[in-house]
């Protein structure tokens, strides 16, 4: 009978703090739910795409058939493919949203197609050492400049 008491009292303080949890992460506002998912540990191992830059409102798609993508290590360095080249550099990041990508560098081919794409490619890199901050939400990883007036929006790869 005691081991019977036990496991209900277990089980019953399960179900509790499950409801508990629950509860508190459906009373959070969608911007909560971004901060939370917005942590830097988000940030790291995973390749991300770019999708769209510029004046927010007013972004740009990349030239069709370009692909630009960053990837963020654990050591504080990063590196993807700028659209013709490959790149890398390191960067600064905390949990408040804060970074600055720096000490960037990159091959240097020269692709001309498609059209476009080495202007594309210079731009990109440019806007990578002017970030200052970044947010992780459901919309993706978004990097801003521009004093958060414009970003880089990258979704997963």
């Amino acid at each position: 009978m005691l081991r019977s008491k036990t496991k209900t009292g277990f089980i019953g303080k399960g179900i509790f703090l499950i409801s508990l949890v629950c509860l508190t992460l459906t009373s959070c506002s969608s911007d909560d739910v971004g901060k939370i998912w917005g942590k830097l540990n988000e940030l790291v191992g995973i390749s991300w795409e770019l999708k769209s830059y510029g004046r927010l409102g007013e972004e740009q798609a990349l030239i069709a058939g370009s692909e630009i993508t960053i990837e963020f290590e654990s050591d504080n360095q990063l590196n993807g493919f700028s659209g013709c080249n490959t790149y890398f550099g390191g960067y600064n990041a905390d949990d408040d949203g804060n970074m600055t990508i720096s000490d960037t560098g990159s091959t240097t081919k020269y692709c001309g197609t498609p059209e476009g794409v080495d202007k594309q490619e210079a731009d990109y890199l440019y806007l990578l050492s002017v970030v200052a901050n970044y947010e992780i939400n459901s919309d993706g990883l978004h990097l801003f400049y521009d004093n958060k007036q414009s970003a880089l929006h990258f979704k997963i790869k």
